[in-house]
């Protein structure tokens, strides 16, 4: 490194300006930024699942759906259905909406005289007198598609359900816009939308980008006002500050490009890439200035301090910043394309920002007149609290090394049990913060409605008309039975429902629930389209091959979807003829069936970085023992962070191994520059305890100083409304604090312990 530094120092000019061509383009690259990102293929990319839902949704529909529900004392009421027709009419003329489903559209079926009558309830309500409504409001609570989808439980409220069209390119960000035409559209129609209730998946997932986007656009300035503030106060002078501000931001500017360069349409994840990066940033020059001073400090000339700076902290940062590349690219083997790009873009950063610290940072230093040493000024006072804390640990570790072993042996064994009581689950809606919107809107909705979380199920046969056939019939209706049954069902709709309904108008004298063969099923359906019906191709498609089956469900839980859907699979087997198939089908199941591989790929990711910065640090340590026996430390916060979550938490969502291999490949940094240190002061000829005490001296300081900054860089996140990055907020600072206990105190104690004189 004091090689690189004075090539660089020697090329100033043509480095500088290298680096403004480089920005230039980079700023040009992420001009072109695009924010957007559809919820399939951010998780699912190219897989024949998400094809073949994307084929199924184009063919029947689909369950893009945004529900919207209201208190209505008099739903029935001429005023309530002007109101709600003159609200759908506006909705139905979007561009993005494919239908609405409300009181003023919905159909009621009865028979008479042997006919069959379709007919809207809305213009019976409007036909009939006070107590006729009142009859009517009795019967839609009692209907099975009605009471708790469309009309409260207990009728004094009512929603609609708003189906988006089919459109596979259509980017989740234009959800907010979306949703907002609707709302409008109700509050054009005299509806007060303060009062509307907006829930459903898509209504979640509107929700998620919109506080997504107020992390990239608050919390990032926030950090950065934050960062610049720590670097002040630790060094009581401004040019640290600046010139950490100033590079860390390029080092942002330059990842960001390089980001849109790869793929143009950024998606909603990328809003934590600024404020990681430049709080990575900000941690690899504080490192280099502490270094500079310090050596200022100890008589050496400007340009000396510069080049022994290098030799100090360089080959370490190196390091350093190779693990945390490592560890933020170790998120690519998670199989899903937003992890994927998430890692390369993160680790793309990471190399970023220490070319950019190892080249401008020292052009900049001797460019600056020569500063004070650090121990000089009111800067003295705030090293003198950092020795104070320092010495304690060194006591600690040099005096009772078997003690800070054993202490450290059973917390990793308390949160090691903790670990194994872990359960994941991923819910949208649990991911928003409890006094969001979103959230207070789903529990008002689930006091008075049916959950609206959707499983839908598809009977494939082989031929035409098979699903008419007598068997495949008879399996279909005994399947929605068992279905209805099923813990965690509220309701199924399916071709069955709409013959429960058809049978009794037709044949009320049948001792039968509903058609039994082939040329009856044949004949009710025939009557049922010639007698005005409607939305029957939501139920089956024209060649009457494939019937769909939804099921509306309690939880919103993604891997309960996925287990439901199992069950439902496992019955269809039993019951269904041979030749005919049931497939689940759904955004909320696919998301739930391809958990298992993301936390497979999580876990994978969590343990190739482990075993490759391990690795690594042999390399950088130049010992199998000390490289292997560093790790141990390192496991620590990872433990801490997995054990408190399995100890506390009832359920996490499925985004928490990430972090954990964040705090594992930024935790791991302070243990590389102590441990690097260490060795230098061996090969100086020092013993074991004096390196140990050299260590603490030197490195031991930029150490406390560099967690303080990425502590106060990722704390801000704790302030947001979405469970991901709040998590972020809260753990990644608690593990970096496990870290540096454990660097401090554990790493020491067992060099003394197993490291031989």
């Amino acid at each position: 490194m004091r090689r690189w530094f004075q090539w660089v120092l020697s090329h100033r000019a043509i480095v500088v300006t290298i680096c403004l061509l480089i920005s230039g383009v980079a700023a040009w690259s992420a001009s072109r930024a695009v924010v957007a990102s559809e919820l399939g293929k951010l998780f699912l990319g190219d897989s024949p699942v998400y094809r073949e839902y994307k084929e199924v949704s184009a063919t029947f529909s689909n369950d893009e759906v945004v529900v919207l529900a209201w208190d209505d004392e008099a739903p029935l009421s001429d005023a309530s259905l002007d109101r709600l027709e003159a609200a759908v009419e506006s909705m139905e003329a979007l561009h993005d909406v494919q239908s609405v489903d409300s009181l003023a559209t919905i159909q009621r079926v009865r028979g008479e005289g042997g006919t069959l009558f379709v007919e809207s309830w809305a213009e019976l309500a409007r036909e009939t007198d006070a107590a006729g409504r009142a009859e009517l409001l009795a019967e839609l609570q009692d209907d099975p598609l009605v009471g708790g989808s469309l009309l409260s439980r207990d009728g004094s409220a009512s929603a609609l359900v708003v189906e988006l069209t089919t459109d596979p390119e259509r980017a989740s960000e234009t959800l907010p816009a979306i949703i907002a035409g609707i709302t409008g559209a109700m509050g054009d129609a005299g509806f007060d939308e303060d009062s509307l209730k907006l829930v459903g998946l898509q209504s979640q997932i509107g929700a998620v980008l919109e506080v997504s986007m107020h992390t990239l656009t608050w919390v990032f300035p926030f950090v950065a006002i934050l960062l610049l503030l720590a670097v002040w106060l630790m060094f009581r002078r401004i040019w640290p500050a600046a010139v950490s501000s100033s590079i860390a931001l390029l080092g942002v500017l330059w990842t960001m490009g390089i980001a849109v360069a790869l793929d143009p349409q950024i998606n909603v994840l990328f809003a934590i890439v600024p404020a990681v990066i430049l709080t990575v940033a900000f941690s690899d020059i504080v490192h280099l200035c502490s270094a500079y001073l310090l050596e200022l400090g100890h008589g050496k000339s400007k340009d000396d301090a510069i080049l022994a700076a290098a030799e100090d902290v360089g080959h370490a940062c190196l390091f350093t910043s190779a693990t945390t590349c490592v560890g933020f690219l170790s998120l690519a083997l998670v199989p899903t394309p937003v992890f994927r790009h998430l890692g390369i873009v993160l680790g793309a950063g990471v190399g970023i920002a220490l070319l950019q610290a190892m080249t401008l940072a020292p052009i900049v230093f001797s460019l600056l007149p020569e500063p004070t040493p650090l121990r000089e000024g009111a800067t003295g006072r705030v090293h003198d609290l950092l020795d104070g804390f320092l010495r304690l640990c060194e006591r600690l570790a040099l005096g009772r090394p078997w003690g800070v072993i054993g202490v450290s042996a059973v917390l990793a064994g308390i949160l090691g049990y903790g670990a194994t009581q872990l359960t994941v689950e991923t819910d949208f809606g649990a991911r928003l913060d409890d006094s969001h919107p979103a959230r207070v809107d789903q529990s008002w909705f689930l006091e008075r409605f049916q959950g609206t979380n959707i499983l839908d199920l598809y009977v494939v046969t082989e031929s035409d008309n098979g699903v008419l056939e007598d068997a495949v019939w008879a399996g279909m209706a005994s399947l929605h039975d068992q279905l209805e049954a099923l813990p965690g069902v509220d309701q199924v709709g399916s071709l069955v429902t709409l013959m429960d309904e058809v049978h009794p108008a037709l044949a009320p004298s049948s001792p039968e629930k509903r058609p039994s063969t082939r040329r009856q099923l044949a004949q009710y359906l025939l009557l049922f389209e010639g007698s005005g019906g409607e939305n029957l191709s939501r139920l089956l498609d024209f060649p009457r091959r494939r019937a769909r089956m939804s099921l509306r469900l309690q939880g919103e839980g993604f891997r309960e979807t996925a287990v439901i859907a199992e069950k439902a699979r496992a019955l269809a087997a039993d019951l269904m003829p041979p030749g005919v198939s049931v497939k689940p089908m759904g955004m909320s199941f696919l998301l739930g069936d391809w958990l298992d591989e993301i936390l497979v790929g999580q876990r994978n990711s969590l343990l190739a970085s482990f075993f490759v910065i391990a690795l690594m640090m042999i390399v950088a340590l130049r010992s199998k023992r000390l490289g292997l026996g560093s790790m141990l430390p390192n496991l620590l916060p990872v433990v801490a962070y997995i054990g408190w979550l399995g100890l506390t938490w009832e359920f996490v969502d499925s985004d928490f191994l990430i972090i954990a291999v964040l705090a594992l490949g930024i935790g791991v940094d302070d243990t590389i520059h102590f441990l690097v240190r260490y060795r230098i002061e061996r090969d100086r000829g020092q013993s074991r305890d004096e390196a140990i005490r050299r260590t603490f001296s030197f490195a031991g300081r930029a150490i406390v100083m560099t967690t303080v900054i990425l502590v106060l860089g990722f704390a801000p996140f704790m302030t947001t409304q979405y469970l991901t990055t709040q998590m972020m907020g809260w753990f990644v600072p608690m593990a970096l604090c496990v870290a540096v206990l454990a660097d401090l105190l554990l790493v020491p104690a067992m060099l003394v312990v197993f490291e031989p004189e």
